[in-house]
């Protein structure tokens, strides 16, 4: 199963079209090795071979080092829902912008943000991921800005600079009680947290005996006047 060391023994030394002619046509372990190869009219010739699989694309998204080669594979919908080709597509250092989208497409808010911040992506895809972010925050109806919300405790909105609450996420997360500092001290932080938002996080119980985040809702300046008065 060596296959890296068949390709190198039997393919390495060929010339590219001789290589493209046979990838057509391998079959067992040598349409496996030549999934290492490095030249894109190469990988092509692979997708069109009739017994090409998904082991096959598994190991040509996670080896091969062309944005061309890359681009190929992601035009299959249905090799795209494979989540360890979508895995390795993301963690390869040459995923264009045209895979990465097709990849980001139909995710989520909170798939999205679990990609921006997987340390196992390159640095340049999460950056490119974070936009993709705000974009779809943007556009995402409230029950999804909510549940982000909530399932990352606000950490999100260390992502979210230039972001703003809706009035309907505001009214989905005022009408849940809320049980979590870091959820608290997030809010507190975020620039553009909406006051109504401060105002229910400072009647919560735990909030109320806890002087250290009631300061830090207080400081804020989205925070409504009466909201401290009662304090």
């Amino acid at each position: 199963r060596n296959y890296r060391q068949v390709y190198e023994t039997r393919w390495h030394h060929l010339p590219a079209d001789a290589r493209a002619a046979g990838a057509k046509e391998a079959r067992g372990p040598d349409l496996y090795a030549l999934c290492f190869d490095a030249d894109p009219t190469v990988i092509s010739a692979i997708l069109e071979n009739a017994t090409v699989g998904l082991d096959h694309v598994r190991l040509i998204a996670q080896y091969h080092r062309t944005t061309t080669g890359l681009e190929m594979v992601s035009r299959r919908s249905d090799w795209l829902r494979d989540m360890l080709i979508e895995r390795r597509l993301l963690r390869n250092p040459m995923i264009g912008e045209i895979v990465l989208n097709r990849v980001m497409s139909p995710k989520l808010l909170l798939q999205t943000y679990k990609i921006a911040v997987d340390r196992d992506i390159p640095d340049i895809t999460r950056v490119k991921v974070r936009g993709q972010l705000k974009t779809k925050w943007a556009k995402a109806p409230p029950e999804q800005r909510a549940e982000l919300l909530q399932r990352t405790e606000a950490r999100c909105l260390i992502l979210m600079t230039g972001c703003t609450f809706d009035a309907k996420t505001t009214s989905i997360l005022c009408g849940r009680p809320i049980n979590s500092a870091m959820f608290v001290q997030s809010v507190a932080k975020f620039g553009a947290a909406p006051p109504g938002l401060l105002a229910h996080l400072l009647k919560q119980p735990f909030v109320r005996k806890n002087q250290a985040l009631k300061k830090m809702l207080l400081a804020h300046p989205n925070t409504p006047g009466d909201a401290e008065r009662n304090i």
